[in-house]
């Protein structure tokens, strides 16, 4: 039990402090050094989870930086091996329109990427062509198949009359 005079502001306070009951007792004097030593071990343990924790997001950043480095080298190999192959390749969306083709394509049809990119090929005239030159029924033309079916044209090899009947 203790009493403390302070002077605050021009004013006099008087401070008392009395311990608790427990802690009177003499009971365990040793329960504020048992919370001492568990909370700064409590402390430790938590901070070494967080800079764990800090490490292993800096690990997977360094990792997926890597792998989308990686992806993009990849992604431009392919992009090159698509442009210049001396194969016509068409990509098509879900609906029937181009979205991309190759240089090759573009040489065989007599028509730019930007004519092409955007349309069907019932915009673009192209009326797809067997070995034998007979003409594709709509419904067996490779593109209308895959979009009807969803299931891919493998093996297909066919031609196609241009715009201008070449």
């Amino acid at each position: 039990e203790r009493y403390v005079t302070v002077e605050f502001y021009g004013k006099k306070w008087t401070l008392y402090f009395k311990t608790d009951k427990a802690l009177d007792m003499n009971v365990n004097h040793y329960v504020p050094l048992a919370q001492l030593f568990f909370g700064t071990l409590f402390s430790i343990v938590i901070g070494l989870w967080i800079y764990a924790l800090q490490r292993t997001r800096k690990e997977a950043y360094a990792l997926a930086e890597e792998k989308t480095k990686k992806l993009l080298a990849s992604e431009t190999q392919i992009r090159t091996i698509f442009k210049v192959m001396q194969e016509g390749i068409l990509v098509y969306d879900a609906q029937g329109v181009l979205l991309e083709c190759n240089l090759a394509i573009q040489e065989l049809s007599g028509l730019s990427v930007d004519s092409i990119i955007g349309k069907t090929s019932v915009e673009l005239h192209w009326e797809p062509i067997y070995e034998d030159g007979t003409r594709f029924a709509l419904e067996d033309r490779p593109v209308a198949k895959v979009l009807r079916t969803r299931v891919a044209q493998k093996d297909v090899v066919m031609g196609f009359y241009r715009k201008d009947g070449e």
